[in-house]
């Protein structure tokens, strides 16, 4: 077993077969509360994962945020015409830059 102790003083065992080297956390800036957190092969794949993560976030489960006009994922459906991808492509960027300035992803090696 290995175990990754983040900054907010949670502690993360990862219990699998794998040679991990990495841990990684989304943590939320306002209370330092984990919101999603794993264990990674190495540090490049372990900030990927955690970018990748971002997008499971929840406003209203994670910030207590309703009603937000980010809040929701905008997915691509097949009668979209192009301009309307476009504009759901934009939504869902604007979304994870939002979510960035309210959460920090910290990286632990072990």
């Amino acid at each position: 077993m290995t175990t990754a102790t983040f900054s907010n003083g949670q502690i993360d065992t990862y219990k699998g077969s794998r040679d991990v080297r990495a841990a990684w956390a989304i943590v939320r800036k306002a209370d330092g509360v984990t919101l999603k957190s794993g264990h990674s092969l190495d540090r490049a794949k372990a900030l990927k994962t955690a970018e990748g993560r971002l997008q499971e976030i929840r406003f209203e489960r994670d910030f207590g945020i309703s009603g937000h006009p980010l809040s929701y994922v905008e997915g691509p459906r097949y009668i979209d015409t192009a301009k309307i991808r476009r504009e759901k492509r934009q939504h869902n960027a604007d979304r994870l830059a939002f979510i960035r300035t309210l959460v920090d992803i910290e990286i632990v090696d072990l």
